[in-house]
């Protein structure tokens, strides 16, 4: 039986702060927002970006199995392979062997391509051949005698192999990634894609997220997919400075290099319009921050954006009555949303069936960084007392059909986008003084209860710092076999980062009646890094 996704509704908790019954209020100058690098992160260093394995038997039944593994450097410089090397372990004592890499220097943005002599057919990208051992377990970077980059691991006897125990074929790519791992992974391999098959074309390919496509960077414009802005770059710069001062902010990108000819306004992408904090705004109120829109065109791309951090500066923020009227310390705040675009194949099946399935709809998650900038304003007293107070965002909500925003309603707020091609999806941006910075995702509740043809789980958040989503895992006992429940991940429906958390329910319509089931409910962050809350049971 299909298991079904039921209400998800926000809810917001403020935190009281206390004040003696005095309504502070503040006001701001402006909002503005600019956006950085399309993935903007540069590694700290070259790392493993591919693993292929591929297990087979000679005609004469010997072994004959085939590796390939696949070094990056997207370092913005280039890199000279000299010093490196890859010691591969084999075997369950430990043993290795270790392959210096050729005296080259690698490219920005380029790969280097070794396979084992096992495999004999020619790959794209070859650059390097090592000694067959058909026992390779754990694979790790060198830079001399410093480890760079594993995968697998050393911690255990044997070291762990990748491929799994026994071996079968698989292709591990590296996720996009700032740093690499000289720890070697955890048993989910989280940082990895993983395909239960050997796929040994386009290893010399640039990882998926190594910059986009053709992107270009604007202000001006409008929240349409045809509104032209004033000024149009083709390399990044900071869009608040000078003449190019003019909201709306847009980053776009797709087409087709190196000419890149695709217009503007036929690339996809993201726009952002702030406004200043009204006069009078009381702490912990509701305010619009900005208008933010997903330009979703269908484009062409030989590498697809993945994220982009986007800052936002509140300017001129003013401390008013009954506190000491006058410009707050700094007057200025800056604060970062990491926003991530998965941009889906038009084609069925899609994986995500709202607001559109003809062609697939696109879906954008936001993070924000967990510790935002403060401002101090001061309290009439003797002597005067510092406050600090920070600007908390509570999440999205759709605009009105003539384009204007409604006031704030927590359980209308949205987390994230789902967004039909071929439009301009907006949202108004609302915010919140505060003086409280929530840290985690705080789980008010958990529960389960048998309904006629399942079991319905319910929980609700208080704040999702960095938290795109859940899944929710079943066992018939506390020491079973985990099982997840949720075919696809659970999105968050708030920003994460804001004073707003959300009710969640789920429906089990698997889980068999007369048997007691206890369940875990994990949530996951922009990282990939998860943490379980839980068991509960279910009888």
């Amino acid at each position: 039986m299909k298991k079904r996704l039921l209400v998800i509704a926000s809810l917001v908790m403020i935190l009281s702060f206390v004040t003696g019954g005095v309504a502070f209020a503040f006001s701001s100058t402006n909002t503005d927002g600019v956006w950085g690098r399309i993935d903007g992160c540069t590694p700290s260093s070259i790392y493993l970006s591919k693993y292929v394995y591929n297990e087979r038997t000679g005609i004469f039944g010997d072994r004959m199995d085939a590796l390939a593994i696949v070094i990056f450097n997207g370092t913005g410089s280039p890199v000279s392979l000299g010093n490196y090397s890859l010691r591969l372990y084999y075997g369950t004592g430990g043993a290795y062997n270790t392959v210096g890499l050729s005296n080259q220097t690698l490219a920005n943005n380029g790969t280097w391509v070794l396979v084992n002599y096992g495999y004999m057919n020619s790959v794209s990208g070859e650059n390097q051949t090592f000694t067959d051992n058909e026992d390779y377990t754990t694979v790790v970077l060198y830079k001399g005698s410093e480890i760079i980059d594993m995968i697998g691991s050393t911690a255990s006897t044997p070291p762990k192999n990748p491929a799994g125990t026994p071996k079968t074929d698989h292709t591990f790519t590296r996720k996009w990634i700032c740093n690499p791992d000289p720890d070697g992974d955890d048993p989910l391999y989280k940082e990895w894609s993983i395909e239960n098959d050997d796929d040994f074309n386009d290893l010399g390919s640039v990882p998926v997220g190594a910059g986009a496509s053709c992107d270009r960077y604007a202000s001006g414009g409008d929240d349409t997919l045809g509104g032209i802005p004033s000024h149009i770059q083709n390399d990044w710069w900071d869009q608040t400075t000078g003449a190019s001062n003019t909201d709306f902010n847009q980053v776009r990108y797709g087409g087709t290099e190196p000419n890149c000819t695709t217009a503007f306004q036929n690339q996809s992408g993201m726009g952002f319009k702030g406004t200043a904090i009204p006069d009078g705004t009381g702490f912990e109120q509701p305010f619009l921050l900005a208008t933010f829109c997903h330009y979703n065109n269908p484009v062409s791309a030989t590498n697809a954006f993945d994220n982009i951090d986007l800052n936002v500066t509140i300017s001129g923020i003013q401390c008013e009555a009954p506190l000491i009227p006058g410009p707050a310390v700094p007057p200025d705040m800056t604060f970062t949303y990491n926003f991530l675009l998965d941009e889906t194949t038009n084609t069925e099946p899609c994986s995500y069936t709202s607001p559109s399935n003809n062609p697939c709809s696109d879906a954008i998650f936001v993070a924000q960084d967990p510790s935002p900038n403060t401002f101090i304003c001061q309290s009439p007293g003797t002597p005067p007392v510092d406050i600090e107070y920070t600007a908390a965002v509570l999440g999205f909500m759709k605009r009105n059909s003539d384009g204007t925003c409604p006031a704030w309603n927590a359980s209308q707020a949205l987390g994230n986008f789902i967004s039909n091609e071929g439009t301009s999806n907006c949202g108004c941006m609302y915010a919140m003084i505060t003086d409280f910075t929530p840290l985690a995702v705080n789980l008010l509740s958990f529960t389960g209860v048998r309904v006629s043809d399942g079991i319905l789980l319910e929980w609700e958040t208080s704040n999702e710092v960095d938290n795109v989503g859940f899944n929710l895992y079943r066992a018939t006992s506390m020491e079973g076999q985990k099982v997840r429940v949720n075919a696809e991940l659970i999105p968050t429906n708030v920003m994460p980062g804001g004073l707003v958390g959300a009710a969640y329910s789920f429906e089990d319509a698997s889980a068999l009646s007369g048997e007691n089931y206890f369940y875990w409910l994990e949530d996951v962050d922009a990282q990939g890094n998860v943490e379980m809350h839980g068991p509960i049971l279910v009888p």
